[in-house]
């Protein structure tokens, strides 16, 4: 590994507090300074148990441990429960919620898709689809890297 760190002092970076290497800052100024010295200076070597703490297998057993994963896996399922429960709502049957929402969505894409119902609504007219001119103005990406025309 052989390198510094220079990370701010963050309860996101705990963990990374207890290694030599990682140099943490509050300040610019202090990020700063931080910078100078992992720039100036030649970083520790790292233990075997430093060096097994940052690896893949570690930070799966931490996840592991935080998550409650195996908590998760060791209870029976929903499915199961129901079963015993007797005859319950089919997993299959759509939600009202998520059918509504995709009316909603079906029709806005609807209505303002359409040029002429969104001139009705006030829209300025031609500026569904922008323009060079529009993305100078406005500083967007040019149209055809927006919306991409394929040739096959």
């Amino acid at each position: 590994m052989g390198k510094f760190v220079v990370c701010a002092d963050h309860p996101s970076n705990e963990f990374f507090q207890e290694f030599p290497n990682c140099l943490t800052y509050k300040t610019p100024e202090d990020f700063v300074a931080k910078v100078e010295k992992a720039m100036s200076s030649e970083p520790q070597p790292l233990t075997p148990e430093e060096q097994y703490k940052l690896s893949w297998e570690a930070a799966t057993q931490r996840f592991m441990k935080y998550s409650d994963l195996e908590k998760v896996l060791s209870d029976e399922t929903s499915l199961d429960r129901r079963r015993r429960k007797g005859m319950g709502k089919s997993v299959s049957m759509p939600n009202l919620e998520e059918m509504v929402d995709g009316a909603l969505a079906f029709t806005h894409n609807c209505l303002t898709g359409n040029e002429f119902l969104r001139s009705c609504t006030g829209a300025i007219p031609r500026t569904r689809d922008y323009d060079k001119q529009h993305c100078n103005d406005l500083h967007l990406l040019p149209p055809q890297v927006e919306n991409p025309i394929y040739g096959w």
